[in-house]
């Protein structure tokens, strides 16, 4: 309605100033130009009438960032190939293993021990690992503490105590001599691996023994200790070192 009595307005007062104006010997008439020129307003005017005007969209989600710590999330690098486990100990299940140098996500962490929940590369489900079977990068103190279900071996030994170890490796012959504490009482004997392989049982009460192989100057080796009975195994005692 607006736009219409604008339009007549001007078509007025062309009609008026069109009696003042000078003829013309060629060309389109007065009445025709005003027409036209009434006509290009019109047009003008529903141009401006049909443009879309900004609108506020409400309720409309906005981007939300997960922020970490500096370092990023927590990553596991295994030293060699790693059992990964349903539990924290070897009386627990193999989920997979976890090839040496591979980086796997962190997840989780035990609640009183040193193992870590991670998430394996080959998409199987999130397995435990000991925590001195590798590298660790990125913040852990942010992870969450989980306490796992028990073992349903109850009647496994208890975990050997702290492993030691004294080497000697001249021109790359290794002989490690491994101690530990027999904190079990119903142990059938102990298991010792190198590099997650096993190399010999040992019979109850055993407390010390000594490896000989062959290694290239540089490399880590990794020695574990766990006790065993029919039941199951113990958690496993690990070190790892370089031969220097």
């Amino acid at each position: 309605m607006r736009i219409s009595l604008f339009v007549f307005s001007i078509f007025l007062m062309l009609v008026m100033s069109a009696c003042n104006l000078p003829s013309a010997s060629s060309g389109p008439s007065i009445n025709d130009q005003a027409a036209t020129i009434v006509a290009m307003t019109l047009q003008a005017a529903q141009a401006v009438e049909n443009t879309p005007t900004a609108q506020t969209i409400l309720n409309t989600p906005t981007a939300i960032s997960i922020v970490t710590k500096s370092g990023g999330p927590a990553k596991l690098t295994v030293t060699d190939n790693t059992n990964c486990r349903s539990g924290p100990g070897t009386n627990y299940s193999k989920v997979t293993t976890i090839p040496g140098s591979t980086t796997v996500t962190i997840v989780a962490r035990y609640a009183t021990g040193d193992f870590w929940i991670v998430t394996p590369a080959d998409g199987l489900a999130n397995c435990w690992v000991q925590a001195g079977l590798g590298t660790v990068t990125g913040d852990t103190t942010i992870l969450p503490r989980v306490t796992p279900v028990p073992s349903e071996n109850k009647n496994a030994p208890a975990r050997p105590g702290s492993l030691y170890y004294n080497y000697e490796c001249p021109f790359g012959n290794l002989s490690t001599v491994l101690s530990w504490a027999d904190n079990a009482d119903n142990e059938t004997g102990y298991r010792v691996y190198r590099d997650n392989q096993l190399i010999v049982e040992l019979p109850a009460n055993s407390k010390t023994y000594t490896d000989d192989t062959t290694i290239i100057v540089g490399t880590s080796i990794s020695y574990s200790v766990e006790a065993f009975n029919e039941a199951g195994a113990s958690e496993q005692r690990t070190i790892s070192f370089k031969c220097q």
